[in-house]
């Protein structure tokens, strides 16, 4: 059942040319996808496109047997339901294309998340070593998957006839040197390359910076001319006339084969993972870093719903993309591999925790702090507290300290200084 079929064959048929093109208008990895879908049916039950269609007018009894031991052969040789569901959306779109109204697929009871749920995202530590396994190349794939959280379908397209150019880079200057003048870096994402065919804004990492830099400046020291053009990840190499360079004469790479890339190094340290888990990494660490719902969703690429699309989906205001920097700023740590976030947040978390008793904050107010539960004016209030100092007769310190003061240091004879209690 999993055996390669020659599903471009089908083409040669009118008819489902027509359909293919249709559904490409769209997408072109839909089109790929439906077509290979009905030719894989026809090919193991032994029909064709045309007898599909006179099966479901004249005959929908007997395609419905057709299509249930097609379902049982697939359930037996171990495919989830949610796979065989799948297989038919090729067979349901070329009979709807054909104005066929057949309804008797079968029914499955399809349980979502089944066949992921043995999948996990990786550590930052296991990132890290997966990505030492990739060239610079695959380096950059996959961090723009993992930190910008881009789909594969933007970097390149299923034909690799486009793809996101350097120029979608708005931060990389590319003489004398390729160089990000700053980080977190901006990268729009154009409509055409859009799952939602929608323009959005994601950013990259200053670990995805120094990739992109250092891929650049392979690709130039194999005489490839860089330009905002330029696609930012191509066929190898690119200065010399090979036949994937003849085949994508834009110089971009497919997406085929540029998952490819990712897979062995990803397999070695995660066996049941797909390539689309860089993707959910990307995901779950914004969600960590306590990134805003609708600047995580805006950062993926998703449909953001209505209030999104009146935030989020029209050009936006330099200043709204500076604050969405600032909010994607928050989460680098957490998606960088060669950082130990841990180790430094601790540090920081004890100087900050330090400094707040030094002020007088009690405990339960520094907990909050570090907690994120402190913002706006309340947070420059504590930042901004101190216990006040003052000299008092010494025969009267007993009373003060009862009162929630604390001695500091004996002044002269017949003096102390005190400190007053938090005014918080």
């Amino acid at each position: 059942m999993s055996e390669r079929v020659d599903h471009r064959a089908l083409l040669a048929d009118k008819r489902i040319r027509t359909w293919y093109d249709e559904n490409a208008l769209r997408s072109r990895l839909t089109a790929e996808v439906n077509l290979r879908q009905v030719g894989l049916f026809c090919h193991v039950t032994g029909t064709n496109p045309t007898r599909l269609l006179q099966l479901a007018r004249t005959e929908p009894e007997k395609l419905h047997g057709v299509l249930v031991r097609y379902a049982k052969n697939l359930q037996a040789s171990g495919r989830l339901p949610s796979y065989i569901a799948k297989t038919f959306v090729g067979v349901r779109g070329w009979l709807n294309f054909n104005n066929v109204g057949f309804d008797q697929f079968p029914k499955l009871r399809v349980v979502q998340g089944e066949s992921i749920r043995e999948e996990r995202v990786p550590t930052q530590e296991e990132l890290r070593r997966i990505l030492s396994a990739y060239s610079a190349r695959g380096r950059v794939v996959a961090l723009f998957m993992a930190h910008a959280g881009v789909r594969p379908g933007v970097l390149a397209t299923v034909d690799g006839s486009d793809g996101l150019r350097l120029g979608d880079l708005k931060d990389l200057t590319l003489a004398p040197e390729p160089e990000f003048e700053r980080t977190p870096f901006h990268v729009v994402v154009p409509g055409r390359l859009s799952k939602t065919s929608v323009e959005y804004h994601t950013f990259g990492t200053p670990e995805l910076a120094d990739a992109i830099v250092a891929y650049l400046a392979e690709r130039r020291l194999k005489g490839e001319q860089l330009g905002p053009a330029s696609p930012v990840v191509t066929v190898d190499p690119m200065g010399a006339r090979t036949k994937l360079r003849e085949k994508s004469k834009a110089g971009f790479i497919t997406t085929p084969m540029m998952m490819r890339t990712l897979r062995d190094g990803l397999k070695a340290i995660l066996p049941t993972a797909r390539t689309y888990v860089f993707r959910a990494y990307c995901s779950t660490q914004l969600l960590s870093a306590r990134i805003d719902r609708d600047v995580r969703e805006a950062i993926l690429g998703h449909s953001l719903g209505v209030s999104g699309r009146y935030n989020l989906s029209k050009r936006l205001h330099p200043s709204t993309i500076e604050e969405l920097r600032r909010e994607y700023t928050k989460a680098v740590s957490y998606l960088e591999s060669g950082r130990r976030r841990d180790d430094r947040a601790t540090i920081l978390e004890g100087v900050v925790a330090a400094l707040l008793k030094e002020k007088g904050v009690d405990e339960d107010k520094i907990a909050a702090v570090l907690e994120g539960k402190v913002e706006g004016d309340e947070l420059t209030r504590v930042l901004g507290s101190r216990k006040a100092e003052t000299v008092v007769p010494t025969d009267q310190v007993g009373r003060m300290l009862a009162q929630g003061w604390e001695f500091v240091s004996q002044l002269g004879v017949g003096q102390a200084v005190i400190r007053g209690p938090s005014p918080l």
